[in-house]
Order: C-alpha cells, then structure tokens, then sequence
C-alpha cells in the first residue's frame, strides 16, 4: 500500500482528477484564495481540510518521482519551472474534495482493515516473508513520514477510492456504440472527382485604378515593408583565421606520409593456405610440389577445396599471423612458398593473384593536406583568439577595430530582415549559421555591444547594429505589380471557389461528372476502396472527410491544402463493413471507451464537488509548507 501511496498520482483515475483540478484553477483560483488563511491548513473544503505536512508530502512525492524518471535528483528551480508545485497542490485539493464527500457520505475504515492494508504491503515484510514492524518503521522514516500519518493517509486513500470505484467501476459501453464504431470506421467509399484551379478559368481582367486602390487600401498591411537592419558581422572560425602560409611544405608532406592510406590502395593478394597438423607431413606435401606436382593435388589431398582454402584477396595488414603475413608477400609474383611455420602449425602458401599497391601523388593532394592542417591548427587556436577579440573590445575598441586586430573581415549587411531577407524579398546569401543570431540582431540596441553567437559548428559571430529603418506602409505606386498580382490572384480564387459551388449543385441536380469535366477539358479521377483512415497521396485529408460527409450519391467540394485548387466530388459508391457488431471492435478499444466513460461520470463529479463544498486555498501556509 505504501507503493500505491508513492504512485497513487500515476494511475489513470488520478491523473484524470489531477488533470481536471488543474484545469479548474484557471477558473476558480483567484477567488478560491483566502487573505488571512487557516493557519496550518493548506486546502479547506466542507469539513475536510490538508495540512501543510500534507502539501509537502505531496510535493516531495512527486520531486521523488520526476527525479526517479530524470536519473538525478530535481532541484527546487527546475521543480518549480515544472509546475510540481501547483500539481501536488492539485493533487491535494482532488484529495479533499473526496475527504469531505466521504464525510457527508459517512464512509470510513476499520482498524482491522486498516492493519490489513499495512499487513499486505510487501514493503514492510521482513525476511520470514510477512509483516514485520521493524521494517515498517524504518521504511517511513527514509520517506519522512510518521506511522500516524502514513495510517492516516491509507486511511483517506481507501475510502476515496470506494467514492471514485462506485462511479468508475463497471461502466460499460452498449453494445450500440461499439456497433455505430466499427461502422464508422469499416465503411468504405467509391468516389470520382475533379480538380479546379485559376488555370481551368480565364484569367481575371485588370481592376480599373479606382477599383485596385480602394482594393489596396482594404490589403495595404499585407504589403507593409518589414523593419530591415543595418548590421556588421565578423564570423570567427577556424576558416576566418587559418594561415596557409604556415603550413610548410614539409609538414605536408609528413602528413601524407602519415596518412597515405588515405591517397591510395596497399597492395592485395589473393592467398591460399594449407594447414598441416606436423612438420613430417609438411616435409611431404613440400616434397611432392618439388617433384612437379600441382597445389591442387595436396588441396584434394588434405581433403580441402579451393574456396576453403583461400583467405581472399587480402592486405599484408589483414593477415593475423605475422609469419604467413610475411611469407605470402614475400613472394615476387604468384606461386607457391615453402614451409612456413606459423601460429596453428606448419603451412604451405600459394598466391594466385597480385594487385599492386596504388596511390595518389603528394602534388594532387597537397592543397587539401595543407587546408587540413591549416583547419586543424585554427581550432587550437580559436578560443585565444577570441580571449583577443573580448580584450580589445574591453578595452575600449570598436568592433572593426577589434577585428583588425584578430585579422578578421568585417562584413556589412547594409539591410536584413527579422527572418533574415534582403529589401529585394531573396535571403541574404550566406548568412552564418547561428541559430540565435536574427534574433539577437533584432534585440540589440543601435550602436551598443552585443554577447557572441555560437555557430553550430564551431566559432563564434560578433555582431553590432548600425541602423534601425523602421516598419512602413508602402504606398500603392511602390507595390503596384505586386498588389496587381495579388488581387487578381484573390479574384482567380474566388472565381474558382464560385463555380466549384455551382458545379456541386449541378451534380446534386443530376448532372454527370463527366460531362461537366468534359466541357472544362478536364480528366475525372476515382478512388476505389476508400476508407476514413486512409493515406491517399491525391487526397488529402479534408478532402477524405469531405467525402464521407455525405451520403450515397452525394456531391461536394471542399479547397485542397494549396489553397488554389478545389476538389469537386462525387461519391458512387458506399459499402457497409461485413463485419459490424460489437465484436469488430478489439478489446483493448472497448475498455478504453469504458474509461473514456468513466472519465465523463469523474469528471461530472468533481464539478459537483466543487460547487457544493467550495475548496478554498491558503498559498501563504502552501508557500511556508515549501520554506524549509
């Protein structure tokens, strides 16, 4: 029972009470606050009330339970960014709401029971198997809870259970419900459609230039021009700050000396070996390839085949044993070797292929050696070189001026936006890649230092605002060929949106799709098999759910998502699952409509329970129940 006390706000019951109580704050939290509190008491409602030990013990189960989650203990400022504060203060309101229900209700719990609850808890059984007090003591003392209180609290528990049992319990959903479900969900549609966009109209004549400013003046703030930045930048990175220069031909080419497997392929040869348990049989096989006799002949001899022989085409390196190793590419062309006496006994080799090494010449990879190098030597160097950069900046140097003096460039950005375009609408063209940095800029104060950018990579940028040119309304003749294009985009799509209507009506009339697809010169598209559910790549979703909300022979329209285009549809067919009882519809899904219900009855209550007894909150004893 102890462990169901710990996790008694894990359970789905308690979490639905959490989560309502929550919610019921928003509305009642202010008003349910009392000014000069009730002293110890944190939560009053009817007659039931929490103490202040209540609320902290509360509070340290849930800090228990995050920080068992989390892997490492929840300090106070991160319980506190979490909310655990106000959740155990929910968690405690839920509890007596329940406690004063209880109460009208005459509910409680024997001692006999109670000795029960505690008895059955295998955490206070010692090591003969049952209860032991010992263990029972020393168990709430770790957890900083006295006996009263603990028996006190299993108390309350068992009996809020009897009230949430006898509205969540048993609760059934009709065999009806489930039936309308696997309905709902087995049902299957043929349908036909057609897609309208502006292209399939003509296209919508020029407004007249009274007609396109009283439409401009209506959109004007579509066309407002951003606030844009003046702004210098210095990106300081390996990149920035890599001399070449001091990259020595001879350290190039040490580098490729060390790294040439890199630049080329080592030599490869394709290798056989014969394994033999001693040396006098060796003596023998090396006896027979000196009398003319072929490697094949000891291969069938030693009951071996070519492929269980061969260890592959194979570098000197890939080769365990050191003495086959050398023996094998020891030979200058394919052949066969004498005894070699290797790590598992004796052996004779044969070579059968010779790949020779390859390799890229120093001069074709030099440049990309020394990039290398040079790339590797700024990253060593690039935090003293900020510690630079920050010294002359406190110092009282200008950031180009700085930058002189780490040998960086400057770049001006005469103009950017908030999401980092230009005045011509295109984004300004490599721009580094610091996911704060637009954000920053438009932070920063006009002419005043401001703290680095991590790039994502690595380095840092350095920015200062030079110029701030405020937002604006633009005046018609500034946008005039992008206000024309808009409005005749917005009558395109109106127009579009009008004759999809019409064209619905048509088929709800009689109409065939076909014959109207065939005076617009377009093709009519179906769908075969289509259920609520289903992932159509031509479809989109609201455009399934268009579909199923009509009936046989039905007709509607509904804007795909580019909000261009209008799907204009049909449905042909409707076909009825064959299987549509109250079976279809799988175990698990039945018990989580049963707790769904189950949730509505609770959730029912709780509103009930908060008109008749009013909780009221004291967050003064809430806040001293925190203090120590």
């Amino acid at each position: 029972m102890l462990q169901m006390l710990r996790h008694a706000a894990g359970t789905w019951v308690a979490k639905l009470l959490l989560l309502l109580l929550v919610a019921s704050f928003a509305v009642w939290g202010i008003s349910g606050q009392v000014a000069g509190g009730f002293g110890d008491k944190v939560v009053v409602a009817g007659d039931a009330s929490a103490s202040t030990t209540d609320y902290r013990l509360a509070y340290d189960r849930r800090i228990l339970t995050l920080s068992r989650q989390f892997g490492q203990r929840i300090t106070r400022e991160q319980a506190r960014s979490l909310g655990v504060d106000n959740q155990a203060l929910a968690e405690l309101v839920s509890g007596t709401l329940l406690d004063a229900q209880a109460q009208d209700l005459g509910l409680g719990l024997s001692r006999q029971r109670l000795a029960q609850i505690a008895g059955s808890d295998p955490t206070f059984r010692g090591p003969d198997g049952r209860f032991d007090r010992g263990t029972f003591n020393a168990v709430l003392r770790e957890v900083g809870m006295r006996p009263e209180d603990y028996l006190r609290s299993q108390s309350q528990v068992a009996v809020r259970q009897q009230i949430v049992a006898a509205i969540a319990d048993g609760t059934d959903v009709p065999d009806t419900y489930l039936s309308a479900v696997a309905l709902y969900r087995g049902e299957r549609r043929n349908a036909e459609y057609i897609s309208l966009t502006p292209k399939a109209l003509p296209e919508p004549a020029a407004p007249s230039d009274e007609e396109l400013t009283e439409w401009y003046e209506q959109n004007a703030a579509q066309f407002d021009a951003p606030e844009y930045r003046d702004v210098s930048l210095i990106v300081l990175d390996p990149a920035a700050i890599a001399d070449h220069e001091s990259i020595t031909d001879e350290k190039v080419a040490d580098e490729y000396e060390r790294t040439q497997s890199r630049y080329g392929q080592p030599e490869k040869r394709t290798v056989q070996q014969l394994l033999y348990p001693d040396m006098q049989a060796a003596e023998a096989a090396l006896a027979k390839l000196e009398g003319g006799a072929d490697y094949d002949v000891l291969l069938s001899d030693a009951g071996r085949t070519v492929s269980q022989a061969t260890l592959g085409s194979v570098t000197k390196s890939d080769i365990a044993d050191p003495a086959i190793a050398d023996a094998a590419f020891a030979l200058e062309s394919p052949g066969t070797t004498d005894i070699v006496e290797g790590k598992f006994g004796p052996a004779i080799l044969r070579v059968t292929e010779v790949t020779p090494p390859s390799a890229t010449p120093l001069d074709e990879v030099a440049d990309d050696i020394r990039e290398e190098l040079a790339l590797s030597q700024a990253r060593n160097e690039l935090l003293s070189i900020y510690d630079t950069y920050e010294d002359a900046r406190a110092g009282g140097a200008t950031l180009t001026e700085a930058a002189e003096r780490i040998g960086v460039p400057v770049r001006r950005i005469e103009a950017i936006d908030a999401q980092g375009a230009g005045k011509d609408g295109e984004p300004v063209a490599d721009l580094p890649e610091a996911e704060n940095l637009l954000t920053g800029i438009f932070d920063a104060d006009e002419g005043l230092e401001n703290p680095s950018e991590n790039l994502r990579g690595d380095g840092f940028v350095f920015y200062e605002v030079n110029g701030i040119t405020p937002a604006r309304s633009r005046p018609l003749d500034e946008v005039r060929e992008e206000a024309l294009a808009a409005y005749k985009a917005e009558k395109a799509r109106g127009a579009v949106n009008e004759l999809a209507t019409t064209l619905e009506q048509r088929l709800r009339e009689g109409d065939e799709l076909a014959a109207i697809a065939g005076e617009l010169g377009l093709s009519v598209q179906t769908v075969t098999d289509l259920k609520r559910d289903s992932q159509n790549q031509s479809l989109a979703a609201n455009a399934v759910e268009a579909i199923f909300g009509v009936p046989s022979d039905g007709a509607g329209n509904v804007r795909a998502a580019d909000g261009q285009t209008y799907i204009v549809f049909h449905v042909a067919d409707v076909f009825r699952p064959v299987a549509s009882g109250a079976g279809a519809v799988a175990d698990s899904e039945q018990t989580a409509f049963s707790r769904a219900v189950s949730d509505d009855l609770l959730r029912q209550l709780v509103d009930r329970l908060e008109t008749v007894y009013a909780p009221q909150i004291d967050q003064g004893a809430a806040q001293r129940a925190l203090s120590y």
